[in-house]
């Protein structure tokens, strides 16, 4: 769909940018916006997973909490998958590096230090395989 104006008065005061240049004033504020945006949705995912999770622990069915459950066990881990796709495209620019990645204080190497990110890609593709 196309929408077009013509001859269509607008006022100087409400023309953004210059005249002709609306999808780049568009564009240049979705850059400014992306951010913003992604962070809150960060944090309302956040905000229901920690929601979700602390009623599961208290909530119980057939004589057990709801988080004990195996079948809701794996709906959480689950979301290991964004940090076994971090760790996996971590893993490969070491590989595409060929050895420089393991000096100390190498780039790439302080990227993929650390046992909760090893033990994070252990579980994605456990649960993934």
């Amino acid at each position: 769909m196309e929408l077009t104006f013509t001859d269509c008065p607008s006022p100087a005061v409400r023309i953004v940018g210059e005249e002709g240049d609306g999808l780049k004033v568009a564009l240049r504020a979705l850059d400014h916006t992306r951010i913003t945006i992604a962070s809150r949705a960060v944090g309302v995912d956040q905000g229901a997973l920690d929601y979700a999770i602390g009623y599961l622990k208290e909530r119980k069915q057939f004589g057990q909490r709801i988080v004990e459950f195996q079948g809701i066990q794996f709906i959480f881990a689950a979301k290991v998958f964004a940090s076994d796709a971090a760790m996996e495209i971590t893993t490969d620019a070491v590989r595409l590096l060929g050895g420089a990645e393991y000096v100390v204080d190498h780039p790439v190497e302080r990227i993929c230090e650390g046992t909760d990110q090893v033990q994070r890609l252990v579980m994605g593709r456990s649960l993934l395989s």
